[in-house]
Protein backbone atom coordinates (compact mmCIF):
# COMPACT_ATOMS: atom_id res chain seq x y z
CA UNK A 1 0.00 0.00 0.00
CA UNK A 2 1.47 3.46 -0.78
CA UNK A 3 0.63 6.63 1.56
CA UNK A 4 1.41 10.14 1.20
CA UNK A 5 3.75 10.15 4.24
CA UNK A 6 5.84 7.98 5.94
CA UNK A 7 7.17 8.67 9.86
CA UNK A 8 10.18 7.18 10.69
CA UNK A 9 10.81 6.58 14.51
CA UNK A 10 13.63 4.64 16.07
CA UNK A 11 13.24 3.37 19.57
CA UNK A 12 15.02 2.42 22.82
CA UNK A 13 13.42 1.75 26.01
CA UNK A 14 11.24 4.90 26.34
CA UNK A 15 7.56 3.25 25.73
CA UNK A 16 5.95 6.37 27.53
CA UNK A 17 7.71 9.10 25.16
CA UNK A 18 6.89 6.76 22.17
CA UNK A 19 3.73 7.03 22.15
CA UNK A 20 3.55 10.89 23.15
CA UNK A 21 5.06 11.19 19.49
CA UNK A 22 2.68 9.19 17.97
CA UNK A 23 -0.06 10.37 19.57
CA UNK A 24 1.17 13.68 18.18
CA UNK A 25 0.68 12.26 14.60
CA UNK A 26 -3.35 11.90 13.23
CA UNK A 27 -4.76 8.68 12.38
CA UNK A 28 -5.10 9.05 8.63
CA UNK A 29 -5.21 6.63 6.04
CA UNK A 30 -2.32 8.73 4.22
CA UNK A 31 0.03 8.24 7.03
CA UNK A 32 2.17 5.37 7.42
CA UNK A 33 4.08 4.99 10.64
CA UNK A 34 7.19 2.49 11.34
CA UNK A 35 8.54 2.12 14.93
CA UNK A 36 11.89 0.06 14.91
CA UNK A 37 12.72 -0.93 18.25
CA UNK A 38 16.51 -1.59 18.86
CA UNK A 39 16.44 -4.25 21.03
CA UNK A 40 14.81 -2.69 23.75
CA UNK A 41 14.12 -4.48 27.14
CA UNK A 42 11.39 -6.81 27.25
CA UNK A 43 9.42 -4.34 29.97
CA UNK A 44 9.93 -1.83 27.92
CA UNK A 45 9.16 -2.68 23.74
CA UNK A 46 6.04 -0.51 22.16
CA UNK A 47 2.85 -1.40 22.71
CA UNK A 48 1.18 1.41 20.69
CA UNK A 49 -2.60 2.40 20.20
CA UNK A 50 -2.91 3.92 16.75
CA UNK A 51 -4.00 3.20 13.26
CA UNK A 52 -1.38 2.46 10.29
CA UNK A 53 1.57 1.67 12.87
CA UNK A 54 4.00 -1.15 12.20
CA UNK A 55 6.25 -2.05 14.60
CA UNK A 56 9.44 -3.77 13.72
CA UNK A 57 10.92 -5.17 16.45
CA UNK A 58 15.16 -6.03 16.26
CA UNK A 59 16.82 -8.28 18.62
CA UNK A 60 20.17 -8.02 19.98
CA UNK A 61 21.98 -9.47 16.87
CA UNK A 62 20.76 -7.02 14.76
CA UNK A 63 20.36 -3.75 16.87
CA UNK A 64 22.92 -1.79 15.46
CA UNK A 65 21.83 2.21 17.30
CA UNK A 66 19.60 4.12 14.91
CA UNK A 67 21.26 4.38 12.55
CA UNK A 68 20.31 0.87 11.27
CA UNK A 69 16.75 0.81 12.89
CA UNK A 70 16.32 4.24 10.30
CA UNK A 71 17.83 1.98 7.17
CA UNK A 72 15.34 -0.36 8.19
CA UNK A 73 12.08 1.49 8.44
CA UNK A 74 13.59 3.39 5.11
CA UNK A 75 13.41 0.19 3.46
CA UNK A 76 10.01 -0.79 4.65
CA UNK A 77 8.47 3.07 3.97
CA UNK A 78 6.03 3.62 0.94
CA UNK A 79 4.81 6.83 1.38
CA UNK A 80 5.58 9.92 -1.37
CA UNK A 81 7.43 11.91 1.57
CA UNK A 82 9.21 10.52 4.27
CA UNK A 83 9.80 12.37 7.59
CA UNK A 84 12.17 10.94 10.80
CA UNK A 85 11.11 11.52 14.03
CA UNK A 86 12.84 10.75 17.66
CA UNK A 87 11.07 8.71 19.89
CA UNK A 88 11.33 11.41 22.60
CA UNK A 89 10.39 13.99 20.40
CA UNK A 90 6.75 14.84 19.32
CA UNK A 91 5.10 17.27 16.34
CA UNK A 92 3.14 20.77 17.06
CA UNK A 93 -0.66 20.59 16.77
CA UNK A 94 -0.64 22.59 13.20
CA UNK A 95 2.44 20.55 12.08
CA UNK A 96 0.05 18.70 9.17
CA UNK A 97 -1.35 22.00 8.02
CA UNK A 98 2.29 22.85 6.88
CA UNK A 99 3.10 19.44 5.45
CA UNK A 100 -0.17 19.48 3.27
CA UNK A 101 0.65 22.53 1.71
CA UNK A 102 3.62 20.89 0.23
CA UNK A 103 2.20 17.50 -0.65
CA UNK A 104 1.88 18.06 -4.02
CA UNK A 105 5.53 20.25 -4.42
CA UNK A 106 7.64 19.60 -6.96
CA UNK A 107 10.88 19.95 -4.38
CA UNK A 108 13.09 16.86 -3.40
CA UNK A 109 12.86 18.03 0.12
CA UNK A 110 11.21 20.71 2.55
CA UNK A 111 13.25 21.84 6.03
CA UNK A 112 11.08 22.75 8.42
CA UNK A 113 11.68 24.74 11.55
CA UNK A 114 11.75 23.58 15.09
CA UNK A 115 11.34 24.43 18.77
CA UNK A 116 12.86 22.59 22.02
CA UNK A 117 11.48 22.58 25.12
CA UNK A 118 12.33 20.17 28.33
CA UNK A 119 10.60 16.74 27.89
CA UNK A 120 9.05 16.39 31.77
CA UNK A 121 7.82 20.51 31.62
CA UNK A 122 7.35 21.04 28.27
CA UNK A 123 9.03 24.67 29.04
CA UNK A 124 10.86 26.15 26.74
CA UNK A 125 14.40 25.08 25.70
CA UNK A 126 17.41 27.08 24.07
CA UNK A 127 18.46 23.58 22.21
CA UNK A 128 17.87 24.78 18.80
CA UNK A 129 18.92 28.57 18.84
CA UNK A 130 21.46 28.07 16.46
CA UNK A 131 18.74 26.50 13.87
CA UNK A 132 15.96 28.85 14.59
CA UNK A 133 18.22 31.46 13.18
CA UNK A 134 19.38 29.76 9.97
CA UNK A 135 15.84 29.99 9.19
CA UNK A 136 15.04 33.62 10.71
CA UNK A 137 17.77 35.02 8.19
CA UNK A 138 17.42 32.56 5.02
CA UNK A 139 16.49 35.03 2.41
CA UNK A 140 16.41 32.39 -0.30
CA UNK A 141 20.07 33.11 -1.63
CA UNK A 142 22.68 29.80 -1.84
CA UNK A 143 24.27 30.67 1.37
CA UNK A 144 21.67 31.22 3.45
CA UNK A 145 19.76 28.35 2.27
CA UNK A 146 23.33 25.74 2.49
CA UNK A 147 23.24 27.38 6.40
CA UNK A 148 19.94 25.37 6.51
CA UNK A 149 21.42 21.94 4.10
CA UNK A 150 24.72 21.50 6.37
CA UNK A 151 24.00 23.54 9.53
CA UNK A 152 22.07 20.80 11.42
CA UNK A 153 22.65 17.10 10.95
CA UNK A 154 19.25 16.38 12.73
CA UNK A 155 17.05 14.34 10.27
CA UNK A 156 13.69 15.50 11.49
CA UNK A 157 14.17 18.99 10.22
CA UNK A 158 13.57 17.83 6.75
CA UNK A 159 10.79 15.77 4.91
CA UNK A 160 12.36 14.42 1.58
CA UNK A 161 10.54 12.43 -1.15
CA UNK A 162 11.36 8.92 -1.00
CA UNK A 163 11.99 8.28 -4.94
CA UNK A 164 14.87 11.15 -4.43
CA UNK A 165 16.27 9.12 -1.54
CA UNK A 166 16.05 5.76 -4.06
CA UNK A 167 17.65 7.48 -6.93
CA UNK A 168 21.12 8.22 -5.28
CA UNK A 169 20.67 5.88 -2.72
CA UNK A 170 20.99 7.92 0.21
CA UNK A 171 20.97 6.01 4.42
CA UNK A 172 22.01 6.60 7.52
CA UNK A 173 26.03 5.34 8.70
CA UNK A 174 25.31 2.64 11.18
CA UNK A 175 27.61 4.37 13.50
CA UNK A 176 27.78 4.88 17.38
CA UNK A 177 27.55 8.63 17.03
CA UNK A 178 26.51 11.20 14.53
CA UNK A 179 25.06 8.34 11.90
CA UNK A 180 22.63 11.11 10.76
CA UNK A 181 25.43 13.66 9.58
CA UNK A 182 26.55 11.78 6.05
CA UNK A 183 22.53 11.58 5.29
CA UNK A 184 22.26 14.94 6.13
CA UNK A 185 24.68 16.12 3.68
CA UNK A 186 23.75 13.83 0.88
CA UNK A 187 20.00 15.07 1.46
CA UNK A 188 21.73 18.98 1.34
CA UNK A 189 24.34 17.50 -1.48
CA UNK A 190 21.79 16.35 -3.88
CA UNK A 191 18.79 18.07 -3.53
CA UNK A 192 17.96 20.72 -6.08
CA UNK A 193 14.76 21.47 -5.54
CA UNK A 194 14.15 22.88 -1.94
CA UNK A 195 11.92 24.75 -0.16
CA UNK A 196 12.52 26.57 3.34
CA UNK A 197 9.53 26.80 6.04
CA UNK A 198 10.17 28.82 8.80
CA UNK A 199 7.33 27.83 11.23
CA UNK A 200 8.35 25.75 13.80
CA UNK A 201 6.73 22.49 13.80
CA UNK A 202 8.79 20.07 15.50
CA UNK A 203 9.13 19.95 18.95
CA UNK A 204 12.82 18.50 20.11
CA UNK A 205 12.95 17.18 23.84
CA UNK A 206 15.71 17.72 26.47
CA UNK A 207 15.54 15.06 29.16
CA UNK A 208 18.73 14.05 31.23
CA UNK A 209 17.71 10.12 30.45
CA UNK A 210 18.41 10.99 26.76
CA UNK A 211 20.85 9.57 24.69
CA UNK A 212 22.86 12.73 24.40
CA UNK A 213 23.66 13.31 27.62
CA UNK A 214 25.22 9.60 28.13
CA UNK A 215 28.94 9.99 28.73
CA UNK A 216 30.77 8.48 25.93
CA UNK A 217 32.54 5.43 25.85
CA UNK A 218 35.96 4.60 24.36
CA UNK A 219 34.53 3.40 20.95
CA UNK A 220 32.08 6.63 21.15
CA UNK A 221 34.82 8.73 21.46
CA UNK A 222 36.73 7.83 18.73
CA UNK A 223 33.73 8.41 16.29
CA UNK A 224 32.88 11.69 17.70
CA UNK A 225 36.81 12.43 16.57
CA UNK A 226 36.18 10.76 12.81
CA UNK A 227 33.41 12.59 12.91
CA UNK A 228 34.57 15.85 13.12
CA UNK A 229 37.26 15.59 10.56
CA UNK A 230 35.02 14.46 8.56
CA UNK A 231 32.62 17.14 8.63
CA UNK A 232 35.20 20.39 8.69
CA UNK A 233 36.95 18.60 5.46
CA UNK A 234 33.17 18.72 3.73
CA UNK A 235 31.97 21.94 5.01
CA UNK A 236 34.92 23.11 3.25
CA UNK A 237 34.26 21.27 0.07
CA UNK A 238 30.95 22.58 -0.28
CA UNK A 239 31.94 26.16 -0.05
CA UNK A 240 30.55 26.26 3.67
CA UNK A 241 34.00 27.67 5.37
CA UNK A 242 31.25 29.75 7.89
CA UNK A 243 29.86 27.02 8.88
CA UNK A 244 33.44 24.57 10.35
CA UNK A 245 34.10 24.59 13.68
CA UNK A 246 37.98 24.95 14.91
CA UNK A 247 39.70 22.36 17.16
CA UNK A 248 39.48 24.02 19.78
CA UNK A 249 35.74 25.73 19.70
CA UNK A 250 34.75 22.31 19.62
CA UNK A 251 36.67 21.20 22.37
CA UNK A 252 35.29 23.70 24.23
CA UNK A 253 31.87 22.39 23.70
CA UNK A 254 32.72 18.74 24.51
CA UNK A 255 33.55 20.25 27.75
CA UNK A 256 31.04 22.54 28.64
CA UNK A 257 28.60 18.99 27.74
CA UNK A 258 30.12 15.98 28.79
CA UNK A 259 32.45 17.26 31.95
CA UNK A 260 36.49 17.76 32.09
CA UNK A 261 37.41 14.00 32.99
CA UNK A 262 35.20 12.40 30.32
CA UNK A 263 37.32 15.30 27.55
CA UNK A 264 40.72 14.60 28.96
CA UNK A 265 39.82 10.61 28.27
CA UNK A 266 38.61 11.98 25.10
CA UNK A 267 41.79 13.79 24.32
CA UNK A 268 44.20 11.12 25.61
CA UNK A 269 42.37 8.85 22.59
CA UNK A 270 42.58 11.09 20.34
CA UNK A 271 46.19 12.06 20.62
CA UNK A 272 47.31 8.23 20.38
CA UNK A 273 45.11 7.39 17.34
CA UNK A 274 45.65 10.61 15.41
CA UNK A 275 46.82 8.73 12.42
CA UNK A 276 43.54 6.60 11.97
CA UNK A 277 41.27 9.18 12.94
CA UNK A 278 42.63 12.33 10.39
CA UNK A 279 43.25 9.55 7.40
CA UNK A 280 39.13 9.39 7.15
CA UNK A 281 38.78 12.83 7.21
CA UNK A 282 38.32 12.53 3.14
CA UNK A 283 35.61 10.06 3.54
CA UNK A 284 31.95 11.97 3.27
CA UNK A 285 33.95 13.78 0.28
CA UNK A 286 34.73 10.39 -1.05
CA UNK A 287 31.06 9.07 -0.72
CA UNK A 288 29.14 12.04 -2.24
CA UNK A 289 31.83 12.08 -5.33
CA UNK A 290 31.68 8.30 -5.95
CA UNK A 291 27.37 8.56 -6.49
CA UNK A 292 26.24 7.88 -9.81
CA UNK A 293 23.94 11.41 -10.53
CA UNK A 294 23.17 10.52 -14.02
Amino acid sequence: MSFLYSFIIPHKNNPELLQRCVDSIPNRSNIQIIVVDDNSDVDKKPLLIHKNVEIILLDENHSKGAGRARNIGLARATGKWILFADADDFYDSNFMDVLDSYSNDESEVVYFNAKSVISETLRPAKLTGFMNKYFDDCVGDAQSINKIKYGPHFPWNKMVKLSFLKKYNIMFEEVLKGNDTLFSYCVGYFSSKVKIEKRQIYVYTWNKNSLTTQRFSRSTWLVVWKNYYKQQKFLKYVNCDNLTLSFIRFLSRLKKKEGFRNVFLGLWLFFTNFHSIVSQSSEYVSIVKSYDVD
